[in-house]
């Protein structure tokens, strides 16, 4: 039985979760996969009086010496027929994987309770402006004359708040006649800022790793509209702003993936993509995954 140091909880066929694992069994780090759906074939014991084992004898035991990085849980597929007892297995296995991690008191990075409070839109706006960091003006409302007063003299543009179900919403300019729409659903709404560059920032414990992607005249909002794979970010140094840990540690996490612009009077804060996507980014295999394989060893290096 081996012990595991590192429990990489992410779901088969994601580029990030491969990248780092293939790291971590290069650098000798006892590593093991998990999701919920791999849960169901894992052969997953556990007492509250022993350590969590995983596999069978030449398996995996989890304990305080683990550390999980908690990416993508992904989604339980039981080979059942009836459409309750699916849901039924899902439910469960989506309890039972944190449940299981958390009593065998591993170091995580980061917990998912705190990053389903760290992906709240609104806290993140909070937070920012409340470490002294530049944010559009932005409001949430329901009420179409507050979204009008809001608007007057500005451009706006809606910005989800979600993932989205059934769609995948993108930023976009918000014209006054469909300022009326938000009575079905309260809406964040934010001025149109001017920027000279879309930012990322990747942080990694106390380290930062920034990228910008400079922007054209008659450039949607949301880059991705126009570069949906980020081709046209290029690494950056000098510009990523001060502050960024902070935000992500007052967050209550240890790793992040930060949204800003640049503009002529320094950056501004749009968001935190918790657990977002990097791999995209030219160079980032190089410079990120050494990083995140240190910080995911911790004391186990």
């Amino acid at each position: 039985m081996t012990r595991a140091a590192v429990v990489v909880v992410s779901p088969e066929g994601d580029v990030h979760g491969d990248t780092v694992s293939a790291a971590l069994k290069d650098a000798a780090v006892s590593t093991v996969r998990l999701d919920a759906d791999r849960l169901l074939r894992a052969e997953v014991t556990w007492t509250p009086h022993g350590p969590l084992r995983i596999g069978a004898h030449d398996g995996f035991l989890v304990d305080h010496d683990t550390t999980v990085w908690w990416r993508r849980p992904g989604t339980a597929r039981p080979e059942l027929d009836d459409a309750l007892e699916v849901t039924f297995v899902q439910d469960e296995a989506a309890v039972i994987l944190p449940g299981l991690l958390e009593a065998s008191s591993v170091r995580w990075v980061d917990p998912p309770w705190v990053m389903t409070r760290a992906r709240l839109k609104p806290l993140q706006l909070a937070t920012a402006v409340s470490l002294g960091h530049r944010i559009p003006a932005s409001m949430i409302t329901g009420y179409a004359s507050d979204a009008v007063q809001f608007a007057a003299g500005q451009v706006i543009v809606a910005k989800p708040v979600s993932s989205g179900f059934g769609i995948a919403p993108n930023v976009d300019v918000v014209a006054a006649a469909e300022l009326a729409h938000v009575d079905a659903c309260p809406t964040l709404l934010q001025e149109l800022v001017i920027a000279q560059a879309d930012m990322r920032v990747v942080t990694i414990d106390d380290r930062t790793f920034g990228w910008v992607r400079h922007r054209a005249v008659g450039d949607p909002p949301d880059w991705r509209q126009r570069d949906p794979t980020g081709a046209a970010f290029g690494p950056t140094v000098t510009e990523v702003p001060d502050g960024v840990v902070e935000i992500t540690r007052a967050l209550g996490l240890t790793f992040s993936v930060q949204d800003w612009l640049v503009t002529e009077t320094g950056p501004i804060f749009l968001e935190v993509n918790v657990q977002g996507q990097w791999l995209f980014l030219p160079d980032a295999e190089r410079l990120v995954v050494p990083a995140l394989v240190e910080h995911l060893r911790g004391s186990h290096g």
